[in-house]
């Protein structure tokens, strides 16, 4: 190697690669810039460019290193143009635009490199990397949407000339393609086996698993579940995707069938969703949701090639998932990237499975448009088997179309305007008519849909003026009007057809003509034609041309195009006509649309009306809620306050008595005086309590990192009497540390292990302290306090958390009620929840969860 060549070479290196790769500069110079003679561990011919699947990370062709590798990518073409390397252009071309274009540019990009590799391969005798190119060329044009036609013939040519030239591997990979285009085209007795012309699996299967050929076996069996799958036979695509995929990596690392196997591979799991088990549907939403992350990652990086395939996945999976409305979002969203990135048979396929969605959902008139696109996308594309496939498997719904609004099939329609016109006319007039149509079918604000329904009319039908009339509440208006000669379109405010004066703004004879029959009506020299000779209308306006056609949908008049050409004769021909035929249908289907879609809108924003209404009254609840707690809870506290120091008072001097005058009187004052100790002692505990209830609700949580183990234990020692009295055994697990304020959490613990301790049944009190970390997006803290005391019957499991709620009698045990409703509020206060799980006779177990600490 040259010394210039080998500096610019270590530039690459020192620019684009880690440290870890720097100390292997001959590896990139034999990658890039020498002809590689490496054995492939995958079984690949020695010196193919397969022989660098183990380098695609090196190359930065995946999901991990897009950057760097886009910047080799930049470097190498840089480095080649100074250089003048003829000999090296074959090879690095190749790498780049196999490897790592379409990882940030759009695939179409890869197309006339890859030719120009074959070429430069073929001029400097390279014959290896260019035929590598060139079929590299051959499925790159095939995925991204190239018409299959062309596309094949084209395969054909080079595939003959790569035979020539005896490469055996593009030549095969060659072979593959070209028969998954012939399967498509219709051109094969089984359009799911890779059976005919180009390529025979049935033969060739067997010897590629011997030689153990794993690249060919990946290729097959990836073009095996795309057709599988665009045939509905998902049972195989699952198989063939499985059977894909534990080949993936051999050879194919960083390559445009990466992405492609992964959103198949999607699309085939969710179409066999309903067909398996529980279970396996988990499986498959997990591995869905996995693999989404990496389409979304290439969707980041070269959404032009990659997000309108995310957007179809994601709309199937909430298919699946019932989320409908997020679905519709999604398929349209699909659909509109695909066609603005030129991806027409991906829009095909979008389009198709947003008619299967709305059929699914009992939206039949819906799913007959999407359907009608898919089947002209698939048709555009060149996919005669899969047009056939539609037809098929959806015939009830394309006859059902046909009958009802009279619209001609795609095939009718393209013959006949073959042949009133000439050929490259009738087939730019079809493709115009199929996306006029599109953009009507895709407008469902009815202002802009008559505005844009107009301006495409009068294009199309060669008029220089002309009016929308719609059929409101049995009269025909005129909503709109526009004129080759005026921009924009006029919108009106649902005029007559006639003003005050008897004035007609159109020939009123027509339009009745038109109306009454339902039939368009074509003048084709309205100067000349004696039935119109004498209409005023005519008389005062000398039209030249006029056409005039009804929309109906579902058999009933939506309205009338009536449109004018001023100038000349015999200005709507018979393709004219056929044409403002089929956007007309559209049209009364998209009006009518539009209409109901109004209707909606207007129904909403009443709802919407009477929802806001209904917020502010339940926000003035709420706010007077509030208030007349926090004035509850003034309440309590300043009650419970004030009653603590005549309580105490009350408190000392009986119990002064207990102690002076014990036996000293009879019997009874003994027992009154106890009475009133005993009663006095659980008044200023309850008040204690309340007090202790009400600043729970009114002080603000001081959160602080708290270890749980040492707040437990101080618990344990402020408890230690009774736990010595009653001979409790208590045993802790080791606990988290918190964000929680620790004087509330000290006493959750109090009132819990309390209540274990006190409601102990005949057997010493076992009381077992321990927490769980669980969640996945959010993680949280499980506790629990499990005892085997006396237990809870089930209907009181609720009970016991609410203020005041005793089961037992303080004779029995005592206490004020209050110490679980303190320890709910804490919980809650703490953006937790708390609940038990109990059994008369067989212990209790308190659960609670708090939030992790923020990481």
């Amino acid at each position: 190697m040259s010394d210039p060549l080998k500096l610019a070479a270590m530039q690459i290196i020192a620019s684009v690669c880690t440290p870890t790769y720097f100390t292997q500069p001959q590896l990139w110079q034999m990658m890039v810039f020498q002809k590689v003679q490496l054995s492939v561990k995958y079984g690949n011919a020695p010196g193919s460019p397969f022989g660098y699947a183990d380098y695609g990370m090196v190359l930065c062709g995946t999901e991990s290193n897009f950057e760097k590798g886009y910047q080799f990518a930049q470097l190498a073409s840089t480095l080649l143009s100074q250089l003048q390397a003829r000999e090296f252009v074959p090879k690095t071309l190749l790498l780049i635009n196999i490897y790592l274009r379409h990882w940030r540019e759009h695939l179409r990009t890869t197309l006339n490199p890859l030719v120009e590799a074959y070429e430069r391969g073929l001029e400097t005798g390279d014959l290896e990397y260019a035929t590598f190119a060139i079929a590299f060329h051959s499925y790159h044009s095939y995925l991204v949407g190239r018409e299959l036609t062309e596309l094949e013939q084209e395969m054909a040519t080079y595939g003959a000339a790569i035979a020539q030239f005896k490469q055996a591997v593009p030549l095969y990979l060659n072979q593959i393609y070209r028969q998954a285009v012939l399967n498509l085209m219709g051109r094969s007795p089984d359009p799911c086996r890779l059976v005919g012309e180009s390529y025979n699996e049935v033969e060739r299967l067997p010897q590629l698993q011997t030689d153990h050929d794993q690249y060919a076996l990946f290729q097959i069996h990836l073009n095996k579940l795309i057709l599988y799958y665009l045939f509905a036979d998902y049972p195989q695509a699952v198989e063939q995707a499985m059977a894909a995929e534990q080949l993936l990596l051999a050879g194919a690392t960083g390559m445009l069938v990466v992405p492609v196997f992964y959103f198949y591979n999607c699309l085939a799991q969710l179409a066999h969703f309903s067909q398996v088990a529980k279970a396996e549907q988990q499986r498959i939403l997990k591995t869905v949701s996995e693999n989404q992350k990496r389409i979304k990652a290439w969707a980041n990086q070269a959404p032009m090639n990659y997000l309108h395939q995310y957007h179809l996945v994601t709309a199937e999976r909430f298919r699946v998932s019932g989320q409908s409305a997020d679905a519709v979002e999604h398929y349209d969203q699909a659909i509109a990237l695909a066609k603005q990135h030129d991806y027409l048979h991906e829009e095909a396929l979008a389009n198709e499975l947003a008619a299967a969605f709305y059929l699914q959902n009992g939206k039949t008139k819906v799913a007959q448009l999407y359907l009608q696109d898919a089947r002209y996308c698939y048709g555009r594309w060149g996919a005669t088997a899969k047009v056939k496939d539609l037809e098929t498997r959806y015939a009830h719904l394309i006859d059902l179309q046909s009958k009802r609004d009279g619209t001609p099939s795609r095939e009718t329609l393209s013959t006949s305007l073959t042949t009133t016109g000439s050929t490259e006319t009738s087939a730019f007039d079809l493709a115009a008519v199929m996306r006029a149509a599109q953009v009507l079918s895709s407008e469902i604000v009815l202002e802009r849909l008559l505005a844009m329904l107009m301006k495409l009319l009068i294009e199309n039908a060669g008029a220089d003026k002309g009016c929308l009339i719609l059929e409101t509440g049995g009269k025909l208006l005129i909503e709109a009007e526009g004129s080759v000669h005026s921009d924009p379109i006029t919108l009106l405010d649902s005029i007559p057809l006639e003003d005050s004066d008897g004035i007609s703004r159109v020939s009123m004879a027509i339009i009745n003509y038109v109306a009454h029959t339902r039939e368009s009506l074509v003048v084709n020299d309205a100067t000349q034609d004696s039935k119109f000779a004498k209409d005023p209308y005519f008389l005062n306006h000398q039209p030249q041309s006029v056409l005039c056609t009804p929309l109906v949908n579902q058999g009933k008049l939506t309205g009338i195009v009536y449109l004018e050409n001023t100038l000349t004769t015999d200005a709507f021909t018979s393709d004219r006509l056929e044409v403002i035929q089929l956007l007309s249908t559209q049209a009364a289907i998209s009006i009518d649309n539009a209409r109901l879609y109004d209707q909606l809108e207007l129904r909403v924003q009443e709802r919407t009306t009477e929802l806001t209404q209904v917020n502010q009254q339940l926000e003035q609840l709420t706010t007077e809620l509030q208030r007349s707690n926090q004035e509850l809870e003034q309440f309590a506290y300043i009650a419970s306050h004030d009653l603590q120091e005549p309580l105490r008072t009350i408190t000392s001097y009986t119990q002064k008595l207990a102690q002076r005058y014990q036996g000293q009187l009879d019997e009874k004052a003994d027992l009154y005086i106890g009475f009133a100790v005993d009663g006095a002692t659980r008044m200023q505990q309850l008040i204690q309590d309340l007090l202790t209830y009400s600043r729970v609700g009114r002080q603000k949580l001081k959160p602080e990192p708290t270890d749980c183990n040492i707040v437990v234990n101080k618990v344990l020692r402020d408890l230690r009497v009774a736990i010595t009295e009653n001979q409790a055994n208590i045993t802790v697990a080791p606990l988290p540390t918190l964000e929680v304020d620790p004087t509330q959490l000290s006493l959750l613990f109090q009132n819990l292990i309390g209540n274990a301790i006190k409601y102990h049944s005949e057997a010493a009190p076992q009381v077992h302290i321990s927490a769980i970390e669980q969640g996945q997006d959010t993680k949280y803290w499980h506790f629990s306090i499990r005892d085997n005391g006396i237990g809870i019957e089930p209907q009181y499991v609720e009970r016991i958390f609410t203020i005041f709620q005793r089961l037992h009698t303080s004779d029995e045990y005592p206490g004020t009620g209050l110490g679980l409703a303190i320890s709910k509020k804490i919980v809650e206060n703490h953006e937790g929840r708390i609940w038990v799980e109990s059994q008369l006779g067989q212990g209790s177990t308190f659960y609670f969860e708090l939030p992790s600490m923020p990481s």
